[in-house]
């Protein structure tokens, strides 16, 4: 080997050497970069899935613990309405303004028998049922005219079509087999025929079912299962 070569080759191993150096040097900022984007990239995908998930989350809760259940009692008692106003159709004296007319026929101290009673005990107690979920899960209620308006309305109506109906007549027949799903329930409500109300009845008639509180109730429902099933079809 020459006293040339000998030179060379270190020189060359430095040239090598150095070009390692600075090239990690040039691109290591843009790996750092780039992880950075990758890093907050996937800290907002986690903050989006925990936020959606969230979302879903509240919203089974409110149709598990609310809504639900009140559009169940809600269409169980109009079903039974309905065959208490065929039932009575040809009378004229219950039906012929809705329930707000049956109102009026029990303040008026009128009393019902047989069947006719027997389903206006059932309806006592589902309204009664409505009554104390919106007292309880109130808070589960996202909508503002449902909430402040329609519920409490609703709530009004059923604690005085309670009253006016206990005033003479108890739920059940303690000679018979009782037609309600609860005989606690039924307990506290009959409990409650020392406060029942009669006469006044433009007064409290005043106090009307809401029609629309049903169909808003409804709607409500379907809003949030369509904005759960868009949450349970997005991609992560």
């Amino acid at each position: 080997m020459s006293h040339l070569t000998l030179y060379v080759m270190p020189l060359l191993d430095v040239s090598t050497q150095a070009g390692t150096t600075n090239w990690w040097a040039d691109l290591g900022p843009y790996f750092l970069g780039l992880a950075a984007i990758v890093s907050t990239w996937l800290a907002l995908r986690k903050f989006r899935f925990e936020k959606l998930t969230r979302e879903a989350n509240d919203i089974r809760r409110k149709l598990v613990e609310f809504y639900g259940p009140f559009q169940l009692l809600r269409s169980k008692s109009k079903e039974l309405y309905t065959a208490f106003y065929q039932l009575n159709s040809d009378q004229g004296a219950y039906w012929s303004e809705g329930c707000n007319r049956t109102l009026a026929y029990l303040l008026e101290g009128n009393q019902v028998t047989g069947n006719s009673k027997a389903l206006l005990d059932e309806m006592v107690l589902l309204n009664y049922q409505c009554e104390q979920l919106i007292h309880a899960k109130a808070g589960l209620v996202d909508d503002a005219h449902l909430r402040f308006y329609e519920l409490p309305a609703m709530a009004t109506h059923f604690s005085i079509f309670r009253m006016a109906y206990l005033k003479n007549h108890r739920i059940g027949d303690a000679t018979e087999e009782p037609s309600y799903d609860s005989q606690d329930l039924a307990d506290v409500i009959n409990r409650s025929k020392t406060v029942g109300l009669q006469g006044n009845d433009k007064l409290f008639s005043a106090h009307a079912f809401p029609e629309e509180a049903d169909d808003l109730i409804n709607k409500r429902i379907i809003i949030l299962n369509e904005r759960l099933d868009k949450i349970n079809g997005v991609k992560f």
